[in-house]
């Protein structure tokens, strides 16, 4: 499943009188919100401003909105957003015409009176009509083209300028999606005061020159497509809204997103024979406006976030709409808008059906060889070789069970294998993917990833002293210098390790380039964007877990687990099964709120030393026909280590007598003697 999420903002009004100590009223509500919305449908990448940006449109009004801009992309990128802002003018966004009676000013003031000078502004570029508009949005045109200006960018191969101020289109790709977006000019005739309902146009020949010069070649080239305006339709005038936006511009578009009414709003249109249509009507973020000439001051504040998802021939809109609530004690609060009805528990609106304008490739099944079957072994096997379904022994069926229970279910909790050094716990992990691959009832996918591939810097503690520098100030900062570096590279390789294991190590650097500076957070997007989507279930081993127990990123890595299993009652965090391999005891990873709160939600499982039975049935398979007294003996002689009992049969089975074994300075036992020493601790 891929997933493009956007915030749609509009009608900040950037200028308006007293707008500095009254957008502070809202301005803290509004980013403490934000962090609350991008932990339920985060992160974005898309910022869609659908007009009056400012109040008047002057170059100052536009100086004034980049400082709150890049106040908000700042806040954005600590949450692990980075998106790209797309916007349209609206009708506050144009300097009026220092005098309004100049021909073509006037002319355009009595637009629906003038067809042929309709037929000039469209056919004609350099014509006085065009001038007029380009010289009212000069300052909203410098705006954007500013390389100054906050926020992301668009590839320049993927964005295109239409043919009035503010039309462009863009293509976002994203994991194969390819989301089209097209912002059209509609206030461009709203160039005087007064009542503009069905006075304003927009035009195929907007549609066709913003794509390319083909409208609907440019659509039907993407899977679905976003329109931006800022005004709502029935604000066209009659011949627009006929000719145009509906018969040759809207059924391109999945949803059509806009401002200027200042009040949240979305609905639904189904035209005989075309596609469904939505309509998202975006609240003014800032709003102070009159109810006519004399009419009481009205102040309505809002925005929403969307996002549609795709899976193969099937996607879905969703939409988070928040307004902003008076409270009895005076300050503001934001809240879920619910004029939209019965939320959803995350606060958005239920899934709504949407149509693809082309039906994507049907990606390859990931391909994985299929689960080895157990054989007659052919030759004793040599202790600490990979993992072979001929040569394991069960450690018991109601261990084997409580793991498979366990990643049957959804949101299932992870799953901790604890025990000492060389006990099985890497087989027993292994053979527990096997079964359930071979049980489930639907495809599941398994990772593998080896803790101990990680560069050895990153799992020790650095408790070196800044040193002899003489400013110490520098040192110390030197030293969180290196520390925030190696964050960044801990967590990036841990997902290189996960993406190589899928097969697919260009995701981090796709996903690392839209998230630089929050790595744990780019970590949790490449499992959620890449990793999850490749089947129902996908389950992630990681072995050698306890290196981490020194690590100055431990806390936050299983602050993160703890995170990922919080979110398991969403798609696609239910189809996260986590494993977890480690040589020790849960008391060295217990110094932390957030790792005890992980260990205390996981599934334990303890691996212990053999018993009479799993020596028996190792001696089956190594052609040992001992007796118990001797399987006893064993046991008891190497303290019934796994590995140091497979070893003694290994070497057995080779020829030598369990007599010799044990026998001091024998020829034949001293790697038997070595390992003895290693694991066990035991002089010799």
């Amino acid at each position: 499943m891929t997933r493009l999420s956007w915030l749609h903002l509009s009608d900040l009004h950037r200028g308006l009188a007293d707008h500095d100590h009254l957008w502070q009223d809202v301005e803290n509500d509004f980013y403490d919100d934000l962090e609350r919305l991008h932990r339920e449908c985060g992160p974005w990448d898309l910022v869609l401003f659908t007009g009056d940006l400012t109040q008047r449109g002057s170059p100052g009004e536009f100086a004034s909105l980049n400082r709150i801009l890049q106040t908000l992309e700042a806040r954005l990128a600590d949450l692990g957003s980075r998106p790209i802002l797309l916007a349209v003018p609206g009708n506050h966004d144009l300097m009026r015409p220092a005098d309004p009676t100049e021909p073509a000013a006037e002319v355009l003031s009595q637009w629906g009176h003038h067809k042929r000078a309709q037929r000039i502004f469209w056919s004609q570029p350099e014509s006085a009509y065009r001038k007029v508009v380009s010289d009212a949005f000069a300052a909203y045109e410098a705006w954007w083209n500013d390389p100054a200006r906050p926020f992301r960018r668009p590839a320049p191969a993927a964005h295109h300028a239409g043919l009035l101020p503010g039309d462009h289109s863009t293509v976002i790709e994203k994991d194969g999606l390819r989301l089209g977006i097209v912002g059209l000019n509609s206030a461009f005739l709203q160039l005087e005061g007064g009542e503009y309902k069905e006075r304003l146009s927009l035009h195929t020949s907007q549609f066709s020159a913003a794509c390319h010069g083909n409208g609907p070649t440019w659509a039907k080239s993407c899977d679905l497509c976003l329109l931006l305006t800022h005004h709502p339709s029935d604000w066209l005038d009659l011949p627009s809204r006929q000719q145009h936006y509906t018969s040759n511009i809207a059924s391109f578009f999945a949803v059509h997103l806009h401002g200027h009414m200042h009040e949240n709003k979305a609905s639904v249109s189904l035209v005989p024979g075309g596609r469904l249509r939505y309509v998202s009507q975006g609240c003014s973020l800032f709003g102070l406006e009159t109810l006519g000439d004399e009419g009481p001051t009205v102040r309505q504040h809002g925005y929403s976030a969307g996002r549609v998802e795709v899976e193969r021939d099937h996607a879905e809109l969703r939409i988070w709409p928040r307004c902003a609530v008076k409270t009895d004690g005076g300050p503001w609060q934001i809240v879920s808008d619910m004029r939209f009805g019965r939320l959803e528990a995350d606060d958005g609106t239920h899934a709504l059906p949407l149509e693809l304008l082309r039906r994507p490739p049907v990606p390859k099944e990931p391909t994985r060889p299929p689960p080895a079957k157990p054989s007659t072994p052919r030759g004793p096997q040599p202790p600490g070789a990979a993992y072979d379904p001929a040569w394991y022994v069960s450690r018991g069926d109601r261990e084997e069970q409580r793991v498979l229970e366990n990643l049957e279910n959804d949101g299932a909790p992870a799953t901790i294998v604890w025990g000492p050094v060389q006990h099985g716990k890497t087989w027993f992990l292994r053979h527990i993917v096997r079964r359930a691959i071979e049980l489930g009832p639907e495809r599941m996918a398994s990772f593998e990833v080896d803790v101990n591939k990680l560069p050895d810097h990153l799992l020790k503690r650095s408790d070196a002293e800044p040193g002899s520098d003489s400013d110490e100030d520098r040192a110390q900062e030197r030293m969180r210098g290196a520390v925030k570096r190696d964050r960044a590279e801990f967590f990036r390789e841990l997902g290189r390790l996960i993406a190589s294991a899928a097969g697919h190590e260009a995701w981090v650097a796709e996903v690392w380039a839209g998230l630089p500076d929050n790595p744990s957070q780019a970590l949790s997007v490449l499992l959620e964007r890449h990793v999850l989507p490749a089947a129902p279930r996908t389950i992630i081993v990681l072995e050698n877990v306890h290196l981490l127990r020194l690590c100055p990123f431990r806390d936050e890595l299983f602050k993160l687990f703890r995170t990922w299993n919080q979110d398991a009652s969403r798609d696609p965090w239910s189809r996260l099964r986590l494993l977890l391999g480690v040589s020790a005891g849960p008391e060295l990873f217990a110094q932390d709120a957030d790792v005890s709160g992980f260990l205390n939600s996981a599934l334990d499982i303890s691996i212990g030393g053999f018993k009479l039975p799993h020596a028996r049935a190792l001696c089956e398979k190594y052609h040992l026909t001992w007796t118990d007294e001797e399987r006893t003996m064993l046991l008891d002689g190497v303290e019934s280590h796994p590995y140091l009992v497979r070893l003694a049969m290994y070497e057995c089975a080779n020829g030598t007598t369990l007599t010799e074994l044990f026998a001091p300075r024998h020829t034949a036992n001293l790697k038997f003697f070595a390992a003895m020493r290693r694991y066990l601790r035991k002089p010799t």
